[in-house]
């Protein structure tokens, strides 16, 4: 009877040992699972952490790029005002070269002949001359 006791107790304790080591078990999967899970989250962190900076970065480039494009074109739209402003001078400065030199041919035309050359343009005596010629008038 005290063997078959013993026994008992002994069946006991492994069982409690048994049931001990097994809980023991679960805890340490359960922490193992925890860690993972924890280790998973901060992984997960950074890379949405890394992706944001990056878009932040993008963003930034961009506007930057946007800038300097702004920049650009207002250079180049006054770049291109300065241009025509200088061809507008330059074409006054021909016109008014030319409006000289056909006077000067007027000139030396009348001089040349003795006489008064009109233009076509002018009016005499209520007659146009539209003939496109200078009549010229001995003097």
């Amino acid at each position: 009877r005290e063997e078959q006791e013993r026994l008992l107790q002994e069946q006991a304790a492994a069982a409690a040992a048994a049931e001990t080591a097994r809980q023991q078990e679960q805890l340490q999967e359960e922490w193992r699972q925890r860690d993972l899970a924890d280790q998973r989250a901060r992984q997960q962190l950074q890379e949405e952490e890394e992706r944001e900076a990056a878009r932040l970065r993008e963003e930034e480039e961009n506007a930057r790029l946007e800038v300097a494009q702004q920049q650009q074109q207002h250079h180049l739209e006054q770049s291109l005002k300065a241009q025509r402003q200088q061809l507008a001078e330059r074409q006054a400065q021909q016109a008014q070269k030319e409006h000289q030199q056909a006077l000067l041919v007027e000139e030396l035309s009348a001089a040349q002949y003795g006489g008064f050359t009109i233009p076509y343009h002018w009016e005499i005596d209520g007659c146009w001359c539209d003939d496109g010629s200078d009549e010229t008038y001995g003097g």
